[in-house]
C-alpha cells in the first residue's frame, strides 16, 4: 500500500495515509497532519467546544440578574448576623 502512494505519512492513531489526502490539525496547529477520520473527530470536538462556550456566554448573559439577586439576598442575611458559610 505505501508503495503506492507519493508520500506516505503516519498518522497519530497509526493509520498510514498520502500527505495528500492529511488535513492540518487543529489541535496540534496546521503543520502537523493527520488523516481524514483523525480530523473529523477533531472537527467534532471543536463543535462541541464552541457549544460549550456559547452555552457558558448565554448563562453569563442570563445569570447577570441572578447572580446580583443572590449579592442582594446575601447582603440583607449579613445585616440579620449570624454565619455566612452555608453559602
Amino acid at each position: 500500500m505505501c508503495e503506492e502512494m507519493e508520500m506516505p505519512c503516519v498518522c497519530d492513531c497509526g493509520k498510514v495515509f498520502d500527505l495528500n489526502d492529511g488535513y492540518g490539525s487543529l489541535e496540534y496547529g496546521n503543520k502537523t497532519v493527520i488523516c481524514k477520520s483523525c480530523h473529523a473527530s477533531q472537527e467534532e470536538r471543536e463543535r462541541l467546544r464552541e457549544q460549550i462556550k456559547d452555552l457558558e456566554y448565554e448563562m453569563d448573559l442570563t445569570g447577570k440578574g441572578r447572580k446580583r439577586e443572590i449579592a442582594k439576598l446575601r447582603k440583607e442575611l449579613d445585616k440579620l448576623g449570624g454565619p455566612l458559610n452555608d453559602f
